[in-house]
């Protein structure tokens, strides 16, 4: 073919698919619009579905309910405990990482705590299952702000009456946990509904109004129970030539003494009650959260009686179970078939060399979760 001719039958293709373009540049733009329309529409009755699958009446002990301790299963947050979040309100959202759907939701979801944010109530999100590199992935891809903890054997969701939550669905579930301690189902995809029900009876142990800048750290790991971590900055506070600022450490030291009291108290019980790892427990709680904080007699006296507690031989047994335990959920922590597999390894172990202990209780509950 000759240069002229086929630039002739160039012009000539050009001229007959012009029209064609032309149209679909015109309609373009509202197909693509309708097409993200149904695929929204699509995406919202799944989590409907997903929610209606769910949710329901639930019939859950908060008290058998147990955070992980471990640092390396929370991402933006240091770890709780269900007693730190006693008197709080709490939403917990268990997703899937593979539903796109739900990914699309983290917007919503970081505005609505935002929203909510000085109000007595807590937002923790749960995955089950996944690889924890892939879900650091997933946190940044998705710019998650709610605390988040990785449940690696599903042990929490379990707890919390979650089924399996998989790529073909259900998806997601929701549970609050109100201030009165009772553990609910969320209202279907309503989240303020759940917030709402979440903030019923929930109170802060001191009301974060009127505390300065440079002690609301502090402040918050009272609130949440990590009350060591907060003795410096309350003790250097309560020395300040600020009045604002000494007021302010004095309401924490209060909060901090009756906590403090209310421990004892507990020991002193479960000592009269013949518990003797309950009492010991407790103790070693004043020691290793209150020895920091100045004007706080008591610690010396629970200290004395602690290390009395630690020479019986049943305290012995039940701490070195204790250890193992923390030992076997840290390796399971680590993600990966082949860790779950030594963590489980271990879990039997304390279970058949450790049994009436507190920890071979919890690993088999561990255990239990698993084969579910």
């Amino acid at each position: 073919m000759r240069p002229a001719d086929s630039n002739r039958y160039l012009l000539i293709a050009v001229a007959a698919v012009a029209p064609a373009a032309t149209a679909l540049a015109q309609t373009g733009p509202r197909a693509l619009a309708e097409l993200r329309a149904r695929e929204r529409a699509q995406q919202q009755a799944q989590l409907a579905a997903s929610a209606a699958a769910t949710g329901g009446p639930v019939n859950i002990d908060a008290d058998q309910v147990e955070l992980p301790a471990d640092p390396r299963l929370w991402t933006n947050s240091p770890p709780l405990s269900m007693a730190a979040l006693d008197g709080k309100g709490v939403v917990f959202y268990f997703f899937e990482e593979q539903c796109a759907a739900c990914a699309e939701q983290w917007p919503m979801l970081n505005a609505m705590a935002a929203k909510h944010q000085g109000e007595p109530v807590l937002f923790v999100a749960v995955n089950s299952g996944t690889d924890p590199r892939e879900l650091g992935r997933y946190v940044s891809r998705n710019r998650v702000q709610w605390r988040l903890v990785h449940d690696p054997n599903g042990s929490l969701a379990n707890a919390m009456g979650v089924p399996a939550l998989t790529p073909q669905g259900p998806y997601f579930a929701v549970r609050s946990l109100n201030g009165e301690g009772e553990i609910e189902s969320g209202v279907g995809t309503d989240f303020e509904a759940t917030v709402k029900q979440a903030l019923e009876g929930a109170a802060w142990r001191v009301a974060p109004q009127g505390i300065p800048r440079e002690l609301m750290r502090a402040w918050e790991s009272i609130e949440f129970g990590d009350f060591a971590s907060a003795a410096r900055a309350v003790n250097r506070a309560a020395s300040s030539n600020e009045e604002g600022v000494k007021s302010a450490a004095e309401r924490l030291q209060t909060a901090v003494s009756e906590h403090a009291t209310e421990l004892a108290k507990q020991a002193k019980d479960a000592l009269d009650e013949g518990d003797k790892w309950a009492a010991y427990k407790a103790l070693n709680r004043i020691v290793e959260q209150f020895s920091d904080y100045e004007d706080l007699p008591l610690v010396d006296r629970v200290e004395t009686k602690r290390d009395e507690l630690a020479e019986d031989a049943e305290i012995e047994r039940q701490v070195e179970a204790a250890n193992l335990l923390e030992k076997a959920i840290a390796t399971a922590a680590r993600g990966g078939p082949a860790a779950m597999r030594r963590g489980k390894s271990q879990l039997e172990r304390i279970v058949s060399d450790h049994g009436g202990t507190e920890a071979a209780d919890r690993a088999q509950k561990l255990l239990n979760s698993q084969s579910r």
